[in-house]
């Protein structure tokens, strides 16, 4: 943003910037948009990858904000917390809507005040809308794992692990890495973390009980990838290698387990139950650990 000017800055130029408006502008439907926060933050809209580099910081993490919360409505205080906490009240929404209406010119060019499809207002909250054509990792991958736990509570275990696999293969790496430790951020990427350990986990177990041992250590290896302290996924991994015939594999996977219940005091034989989609979860804990949760 230059002198109150936007500039839409677009990675790949496959057409003139000013077909792009006229298109989105017209279009009966909003544009398509697909986020992405795993792994790292990335946009596209009608088609085209969107670069933000003439965007200021602040109103680049504003986005992400939204992206992450895709689909769900916002309140205007949670977001003036998150993102300006040092401003008082007046300032903060002033900050924010310039922020939004920043954001509406930037990826729907054309489009009239108030007229925005993308980024509607609904009373004091707003949200970036997931409508028909749009996509989001995180979205996307909170509706396999519900599909997976449907599926599981009927019985229907291969509709589960198939579920169960397309939502670990959203999971390309952290959510937002790009934000660092920011207090908005850390616990939803503890959480999703966490979630598609269990995701993991569940898969793993599913995999050993149909008979499918190999696949059972790739979901067991990714669930301690995921979280180290995971003790189902421990245990299924052990299980499985012993399933295969590889002893020797098993015996480092113990191994490395008891250093595991060491650095956590733990003692004891394995314990733990399934977690992930089935309803419960298989952490290890310890009331001298900081990293074990309830």
């Amino acid at each position: 943003m230059n002198d109150g000017h936007l500039t839409v800055c677009i990675t790949r130029p496959l057409q003139p910037v000013h077909n792009l408006v006229q298109r989105v502008a017209s279009a009966p439907n909003p544009p398509g948009v697909a986020v992405r926060c795993f792994g790292r933050f990335e946009m596209t809209v009608a088609d085209q990858a969107v670069n933000w580099s003439g965007i200021r910081p602040r109103v680049r993490t504003l986005m992400r904000y939204l992206a992450l919360h895709a689909g769900h409505p916002v309140h205007r205080e949670d977001i003036i917390a998150a993102l300006w906490p040092e401003l008082p009240g007046r300032a903060g929404v002033n900050n924010l809507q310039v922020g939004v209406s920043t954001l509406r010119t930037f990826i729907e060019p054309g489009v009239a005040r108030g007229a925005s499809r993308l980024i509607p207002r609904d009373g004091e909250s707003y949200q970036l809308a997931i409508g028909e054509g749009c996509h989001s990792d995180v979205v996307s991958f909170d509706a396999a794992v519900a599909t997976a736990r449907r599926a599981h509570t009927a019985g229907r275990i291969d509709a589960a692990v198939t579920a169960l696999t397309e939502a670990l293969a959203l999971v390309a790496g952290d959510l937002l890495p790009e934000d660092g430790p920011a207090e908005w951020v850390i616990n939803e990427r503890t959480r999703y973390r966490f979630k598609a350990a269990e995701a993991a986990a569940t898969l793993a177990r599913l995999e050993l009980d149909s008979g499918r041992p190999h696949r059972a250590i790739r979901a067991a290896q990714r669930t301690l990838e995921l979280d180290v302290f995971h003790d189902a996924g421990w245990r299924t991994l052990i299980s499985a290698q012993e399933r295969v015939g590889d002893a020797a594999a098993a015996g480092r996977s113990r191994q490395q387990y008891r250093g595991v219940l060491r650095s956590l005091g733990v003692a004891g034989a394995i314990g733990g139950g399934l977690g992930g989609v089935s309803g419960g979860h298989g952490r290890l804990n310890s009331s001298t650990s900081a990293r074990a949760v309830s």
